[in-house]
């Protein structure tokens, strides 16, 4: 198993690395826990779209409530918050290219990434 303190490898596929940034989950050591959030875009302006880390968990770094090692609580609160990110993005209706929520929306034919809507929708951002 791949040290969960390192970053992720560079060469994900599409589906890992839809959206910016193209990592999913961001773990940060604290003094007791880690903190465990995926990263997800959140628009400051109406240009800007910029990334920002979600805390999904906190897992105790000296002991866990159900009596597990800390590495292995991590661990699974680290594919607890990979399979969260991953199920909210989705497939645009007209390209078919994965599409994070915060990049795209719902229109009357599906759910559309902002590039179709401008592009096939006349939706202007």
């Amino acid at each position: 198993m791949r040290d969960l303190l390192e970053p992720l490898p560079d060469t994900l596929d599409r589906w890992e690395a839809a959206g910016r940034p193209p990592v999913f989950v961001e773990v940060r050591e604290e003094l007791t826990c880690w903190v465990v959030s995926t990263i997800e875009g959140h628009w400051a302006h109406v240009y800007e779209c910029v990334p920002m880390a979600r805390p999904r968990a906190v897992v105790d770094r000296l002991a866990s409530p159900r009596g597990e090692a800390p590495d292995a609580a991590l661990a699974r609160a680290v594919a607890r918050a990979e399979g969260a990110r991953r199920r909210s993005i989705r497939p645009c209706a007209d390209c078919g290219e994965p599409t994070p929520p915060e990049h795209g929306d719902r229109m009357d034919s599906g759910f559309c990434c902002h590039g179709c809507m401008s592009r096939n929708h006349g939706v202007v951002f």
